[in-house]
């Protein structure tokens, strides 16, 4: 694709820490040149929610290919000083399902860590320019056609793309409105 062709549109719905981690990973790892790249979120302004969130190894290197090394950093998350293991149990049964025991993981950075989520929220967001993020963008409803995707807003303002990835939860209206019309 030659750097002067149409640009490829790209509507990332949610700015949490899935949409903020897509951006950023579109414009860093993917390869595709001449990305325009929008995310909407429906809440008035970017805020720390929710509680603690942990990040295995895996994704702990997946920050640092995306560059976010303030995630790394023992400033905003915690790793048990100890070496004890971890144990992960099943929701509802409170069975053993995995030992985390950090054995294979020679970097200490990459050790599981537990983090506020509104710290690793921070820490990507710094990597993300404000102008492609647009706040108080309460989704009614989402539409495909022959150019692209349309995403309507209650405000009654719409997005025009040729990509919508829904990154705004489990209860994501943009994807139950485009599998339910088309």
């Amino acid at each position: 694709m030659a750097s002067n062709s149409k640009p490829l549109r790209v509507i990332i719905a949610g700015a949490g820490i899935a949409g903020l981690a897509t951006a950023i990973s579109l414009t860093r790892i993917s390869g595709i040149p001449n990305l325009d790249i929008q995310l909407y979120e429906q809440a008035p302004e970017l805020r720390e929610i929710g509680a603690s969130i942990a990040l295995s190894p895996n994704g702990l290197r997946t920050l640092e290919k995306l560059g976010v090394h303030s995630a790394l950093s023992d400033e905003i998350g915690f790793r048990g000083p100890s070496g004890i293991p971890h144990f992960y149990r099943h929701w509802k049964t409170n069975e053993v399902v995995s030992v985390d025991t950090f054995a294979n993981v020679p970097d200490r950075r990459h050790q599981t860590t537990r983090f506020h989520r509104g710290h690793i929220h921070a820490a990507l967001q710094e990597h993300v320019p404000k102008e492609w993020i647009h706040l108080n963008k309460k989704i009614s409803h989402a539409e495909a056609n022959d150019e692209g995707v349309v995403l309507f807003f209650e405000d009654g303002t719409s997005a025009h793309g040729d990509i919508l990835i829904g990154a705004d939860g489990i209860r994501s209206l943009e994807l139950h409105s485009i599998l339910i019309t088309n």
